[in-house]
């Protein structure tokens, strides 16, 4: 494999994807520099992403980097972001191919075209696309700054242009509307507001299709139904109609309109005449939202109209259906046989036979109850309904219930996609919905953990909501374990796998309550819940040549995890948290509060190093300068080991502090054991998506380069790469990087070329 450098007077900043090496021949210069290896790629619509290491592991084409900036850093052809779905051996036999899910999905939808474009968003998790139907699906956030999304509207006569309504689990400052002009390949920030839009399942924008624009080629009007929202967390609390004359670009609040916000939205396709709904009824404009009448009173918790009926409107109340055929004018009522109790929500009519539709029984305005949400769906108009069947087969995490958002396909009547955490499909109407997520891969990775320190092929994970599992093959397939005793999931923070069938996890009963070891011996089908807390680091780790000593926070055992003694206690100057070890020697390196710690006895005793400001969340090691470098949420930093005692001085990394500001946390780094010269350095940022997370260095911390795509950096290809990055693992075999994440999965990218080896 040819060695592809980009030499460039600058340190970082970010990087380019580069093709195979059979077209290494062509050259293209970049500010002096040459760039080798490049061809013109696939059509960058064509594909839904990268693929997942349950399918093959090709990747999508690149396109020339027409506009690499001058100081862009150093990069490989293999420098492509692959995701790491769980999922197990079994599933994978089966012809499944991966994705665990496990986030709130928001704003499902399919093109009014052909069904192929679709997407969705989640609470706190990105948004994600799909250009096959809904089969595959993967993240699209090229330029996306909100941490999630709430609501989607694509032009039914352009599907390249779609709008999105960015939001999170509460008010920021980078929701509000954003803009793709490209199917949702990168998205620009065209309305900034500090929406709320938490779990928002509301049809909220509106295409006006009878104002397309033949010499422009999209419509031009855009209706917004923005929030009414009461729970006190948004601080732009706007209820009213906005509009857009210019297909989504710029915005303008429609005065007076306060009463016919906060539900949804519709246009009829012929005339253009809009359609809103809340609580206090329907209200009809018919010159463009000047004004409004209402043509119906009514509690309406969804509405809904397809293009096929302009005309026509779909209501949906405690009581019943309300559906008119003549624009508001007159409504009958229809409450069928199988109708909801009550709480009847989230209403969606075929369009290719509006005698069908579907909805859900939404319980959640009780409290969340995954027992009580239930699909309904009817063919005949609502005369009568059915409760709907979930096949969750190709499931990795427990398939649990959600608040739900069908889309049907345009065009077949018999196609429709729904979320429950998790996309599964009907293809009868919405009698049977089966598994369809392969590619949303969203589990919340919690706490450090590193592959088995005498075996590269193990490793765990440990997750919020979602319990954790093992890999005894490096990653590619995994074993879920039920540590938590809730059926839904559980609370894990931190992990180790000690063998083939011994994992150890902090086991916490919520988010900010204590966690406690827990560990398994037989490969999760038996579960020992201790009462041993673990108060510091939520890291697991191993001794070098003996897998019967290992470490979850404070804690130590010598015989795979019967027992456990605290090392804060009678072993020198204790340790708090175990987080690496040089490979050479097998010192053990960790912290205890805010000093850092080694041992050369396979923890039984431990000597304070130095000190920091801030406690330790990471550490590495460098054998081949004896360096050890310290992630402690305010910066990287690095020592040279040359005697008991050492001081640290701050790794400069420009940009791994978004903006500045100093809030997006260092928060991992990890050093290449077969050559420590390259290493990783990792942000943590909860509020800001569209910002670098993942940085590399060649020459052992001086230079770094930004391996996460962003918009306008030159680059091509569809995957951007982890974001939300919690912690990395390098496997010390293979070179490849790990990287988990907050609600975003995991990720991997291959090692530089072969020569940096030798």
């Amino acid at each position: 494999m040819s060695r592809l450098k980009i030499l460039l007077s600058g340190v970082l900043a970010f990087s380019v994807l580069l093709t195979t090496a059979a077209c290494a021949s062509s050259k293209t210069s970049h500010g002096g520099s040459s760039v080798s290896g490049q061809t013109s790629s696939k059509d960058k619509n064509a594909s839904s992403g990268g693929a997942t290491s349950a399918q093959t592991n090709s990747t999508l084409s690149t396109a020339p980097n027409a506009s690499l900036p001058t100081g862009a850093g150093t990069y490989f052809e293999t420098d492509h972001w692959i995701s790491v779905p769980l999922i197990s051996q079994a599933l994978i036999d089966k012809g499944y191919g991966g994705g665990e899910a496990c986030q709130q999905v928001l704003g499902l939808c399919l093109d009014s075209i052909d069904g192929k474009v679709g997407f969705f968003g989640t609470d706190v998790a990105g948004v994600y696309r799909t250009v096959d139907g809904g089969k595959t699906w993967a993240l699209s956030t090229l330029g996306f700054e909100a941490a999630g999304s709430t609501g989607f509207a694509i032009d039914p006569m352009n599907v390249n242009r779609v709008l999105c309504v960015g939001a999170n689990s509460a008010a920021q400052d980078y929701n509000g509307i954003y803009l793709s002009t490209d199917k949702g390949y990168s998205w620009s920030y065209v309305f900034k507001s500090r929406t709320y839009g938490y779990r928002d399942q509301r049809t909220q924008i509106a295409y006006d299709k009878s104002s397309y624009d033949k010499s422009k080629g999209y419509c031009t009007i855009v209706y917004w139904s923005r929030e009414d929202n009461s729970t006190g967390k948004n601080t732009q609390n706007d209820p009213n109609i906005y509009k857009s004359t210019d297909g989504g670009v710029t915005w303008k609040k429609l005065d007076g309109t306060s009463g016919y916000a906060g539900g949804d939205i519709a246009v009829n396709s012929e005339n253009g005449h809009v359609y809103c709904s809340n609580k206090n009824g329907v209200f009809v404009s018919k010159n463009g939202g000047k004004t409004f009448t209402k043509v119906l009173s009514a509690n309406i918790t969804s509405m809904d109209n397809v293009i096929t009926k302009p005309a026509s409107i779909y209501c949906v109340t405690d009581n019943g259906m309300y559906i008119s055929n003549d624009g508001g004018a007159t409504w009958s009522t229809q409450k069928g046989s199988g109708y909801p109790s009550q709480y009847a929500n989230h209403l969606r009519v075929s369009p290719a036979n509006p005698d069908k539709m579907v909805m859900q029984e939404d319980w959640t305005v009780d409290g969340y109850s995954t027992g009580k949400n239930k699909t309904y769906y009817t063919t005949n108009g609502g005369k009568s309904w059915s409760k709907a069947t979930r096949h969750t087969e190709g499931s990795w995490t427990p398939a649990n219930a959600a608040v739900s958002r069908f889309a049907w396909h345009p065009t077949d009547e018999n196609k429709v996609i729904v979320n429950w955490n998790a996309i599964y499909m009907s293809t009868d109407g919405g009698n049977n919905f089966y598994w369809s997520n392969t590619g949303f891969a969203a589990v919340c990775n919690t706490g450090r953990t590193v592959f088995n320190v005498n075996n590269p092929k193990l490793i765990a994970i440990s997750s919020q909501d979602y319990n954790g599992g093992y890999s005894t093959d490096g990653g590619k397939t995994w074993t879920y374990v039920p540590f938590g005793e809730n059926g839904w999931g559980g609370y894990t923070y931190g992990s180790y796998c000690i063998d083939e069938k011994t994992t150890v996890v902090g086991l916490s009963s919520g988010w900010s309550d204590p966690r406690y070891v827990c560990i398994t011996h037989d490969g999760g089908r038996t579960i020992d819940r201790t009462k041993l807390e673990i108060k510091g680091a939520e890291a697991g780790m191993g001794a070098l040549g003996n897998n019967d000593i290992a470490f979850i926070g404070e804690w130590r055992t010598t015989d795979k995890g019967y027992n456990w003694e605290n090392m804060t206690q009678g072993h020198g100057a204790g340790c708090d948290g175990v987080f690496t070890l040089n490979y050479d020697t097998g010192r053990l390196w960790g912290r205890k509060g805010v000093d850092i710690v080694y041992s050369d006895d396979n923890g039984a005793n431990w000597t304070k190093y130095g000190a920091l400001t801030k406690e330790a969340t990471h550490v590495a090691y460098n054998s081949k300068d004896n360096k050890v470098f310290v992630a402690n949420g305010m910066g990287l930093y690095v020592s040279e080991v040359k005697g008991k005692t050492g001081t640290f001085t701050k790794v400069n990394i420009p940009g791994a502090q978004p903006n500045g500001s100093g809030k997006e946390p260092l928060s991992s780094v990890v050093v290449d054991k077969r050559n420590p010269d390259i290493m990783y350095a990792c942000v943590s940022s909860n509020l800001v998506y569209n910002v670098q997370h993942i940085w590399r260095s060649l020459d052992g911390g001086k230079t770094w380069t930004g391996l996460c795509r962003m918009k306008g950096d030159g680059r091509d290809g569809f995957s951007v790469g982890a974001r939300r990055a919690t912690s990395m693992a390098l496997n010390y075999s293979t070179g490849e990087l790990l990287v988990f994440t907050g609600c975003h999965g995991m990720w991997k990218i291959a090692s530089p070329p072969d020569e940096y080896y030798q």
